[in-house]
């Protein structure tokens, strides 16, 4: 009798052939539901569309530029650098377009020569990124060149004006316009081809995201020969177009080069992978021969000293790594968000509430992420920063904590029941954000009961002491315990329970380091119990 299919294995299967339908399902609702914004007000259409891209464009040189240290394939620190110009040039175009008020005097021509600009220069950049892909690219001159290129083009435009005529009001695109649209499809093919010829070069499908983004790329190039209005149709598909470009290009250098960063920025790492199996494997075999050989300890102590000094200064270069990449992914947030709140307070009379909604709901994706990085390097934080051991007072701690938690919501009832001097050794600093983050949690779980009832306490189970924290909250379901500290993995809706998936995550690697484990015991709707034990050094 054949067993049957579990439930895991069916939505496997599934999610396996119907998956990339349902990504290109959902693109194709937001893609309606773009144009039938852009047929309501284009103008926010516009500048909705443009800021999308403008994000996108910072986000990937803030990730190329402070990876470059680190960056194996050199063809994405050229284009990563690129993008910065580019995007300069898209923030230009959008804030000089036809409405936006922002360059007096100007007619639709200075637009339009600005999107030029950034095509040229876009086409031009994966052209030539082609000829660094085994050769080192210096970051600091390619910079340079490219702010001098930024600089000749703002020179001819505003200072000479001698930039050809790319629109002329009443008659539309000039033959300089559509030409050029002609010539940067061209390049984009050829380095289309090109990328393909080279596609061993790069991991997974980072070959196939790049080609589409060009392809459609120049869909959108040969749609804009087309228009004559810059509230027409063919203006609003072109835009449309390149929005799925850009998205496709961030697949390929953002969520590629985040989540499989060894597919994409360590590519070549990979093809040597089990020879440094093998290297850690004869590394093993000789750290076992040298801890049974005591005369030759002092080498030993001599390598190991070495290693620390070496680890240390890694882990300093990847917290200044973090934090550089936190500050330049700040920058394009506060961007979106700035320019979001200046369009609410602005063009409020000129928006309808759907439109000030949508406003509202960018400043608020680019808020919850920039708390989502602020706890990603706190978590990156708890396993570098070195350990203080000294004697904690763990009741106390408990006590500050739920008055500051009482203080924030004096509205609710909340019974706090705290064992006297638990005493233990360890960490005060890492100690007090493992309770904070446990008590934050038993707090935010137990908020729609009309009575919040939470006990921190310690027993002793085989001659261990358990130290433990449970409340009358909404529990869970046992069966998906193993994802509760699995960072981003939540058991709840974030409507009903707000967060970022990071704290439990956190608090586990802080009682790792206290050499224990942690554990929880649930029943959905009576409750939860979280377990922790501490190695008292």
């Amino acid at each position: 009798m054949e067993e049957k299919e579990k439930p895991a294995g069916i939505l496997k299967r599934f999610s396996a052939k119907y998956g990339y339908l349902f990504i290109i399902l959902v693109f194709a609702i937001s893609i309606g539901l773009l144009y039938w914004l852009s047929r309501y007000n284009y103008l926010l259409f516009h500048s909705l569309a443009e800021i999308y891209s403008i994000v996108i464009a910072f986000a990937i040189f803030a990730i190329a530029w402070n990876a470059r240290r680190f960056m194996d394939n050199n063809y994405l620190l050229f284009i990563g650098i690129a993008f910065l110009f580019i995007g300069i040039l898209d923030t230009l175009h959008t804030l000089s377009y036809k409405g936006m008020g922002v360059f007096p005097g100007y007619d639709s021509n200075l637009p339009t020569q600005f999107w030029i600009s950034g095509r040229y220069l876009q086409a031009f950049s994966f052209l030539a990124a082609l000829l660094f892909i085994r050769r080192r690219v210096l970051a600091t001159p390619v910079f340079l060149i490219f702010t001098l290129v930024l600089g000749l083009i703002l020179t001819l435009i505003f200072y000479w004006k001698v930039f050809p005529v790319c629109y002329i009001e009443g008659i539309g695109l000039t033959p300089f316009k559509k030409i050029s649209e002609y010539i940067i499809s061209l390049m984009l093919l050829t380095s289309t081809g090109l990328l393909i010829y080279r596609k061993r070069e790069f991991g997974g499908n980072v070959v196939k995201l790049l080609a589409a983004a060009m392809l459609s790329a120049v869909a959108s190039e040969m749609v804009f020969t087309l228009y004559t209005d810059v509230y027409g149709i063919t203006n609003v598909i072109g835009h449309l177009l390149k929005i799925l470009s850009f998205y496709l290009i961030y697949k390929a250098f953002i969520v590629t080069g985040l989540t499989q960063p060894y597919n994409l920025l360590f590519h070549n790492l990979k093809k040597s992978e089990s020879s440094l199996a093998r290297q850690a494997e004869e590394l093993r075999q000789v750290n076992d021969k040298l801890r049974q050989e005591i005369v030759e300890r002092k080498k030993t102590e001599r390598e190991l000293e070495q290693r620390t000094v070496d680890l240390e200064a890694i882990n300093r270069e990847l917290e200044a790594f973090s934090y550089s990449v936190s500050h330049d992914l700040r920058a394009p947030l506060r961007s979106l968000d700035g320019f979001s709140q200046a369009i609410l307070e602005d063009y409020a009379d000129k928006l309808d509430e759907t439109g000030r909604d949508y406003l509202k709901r960018i400043q608020n994706a680019s808020q919850s992420m920039s708390r989502l990085i602020d706890e990603l390097l706190k978590l990156s934080r708890v396993t570098r920063q070195e350990m203080h051991v000294e004697e904690v007072n763990l009741s106390e701690i408990v006590r500050h904590i739920a008055a500051e938690l009482t203080a924030s919501q004096p509205q609710r009832q909340a019974e706090f029941i705290i064992a006297q001097e638990i005493l233990v050794k360890g960490d005060g600093q890492l100690l007090q954000i493992l309770l904070r983050k446990l008590l934050e949690n038993a707090w935010k779980f137990t908020g729609k009961n009309p009575s919040t009832r939470i006990e921190f306490g310690c027993r002793v189970y085989n001659e261990e002491k358990v130290y433990y924290i449970t409340d009358n909250g909404v529990g869970f379901d046992m069966k998906y315990a193993f994802r509760l500290f699995q960072p981003f993995q939540r058991l709840h809706r974030e409507s009903d329970f707000p967060g970022t998936g990071i704290g439990l995550a956190t608090a586990q690697r802080i009682v790792h380091r206290h050499g224990g484990r942690i554990w929880a015991e649930a029943e959905v709707g009576k409750g939860a119990t979280f377990y922790f034990t501490i190695d008292n050094w």
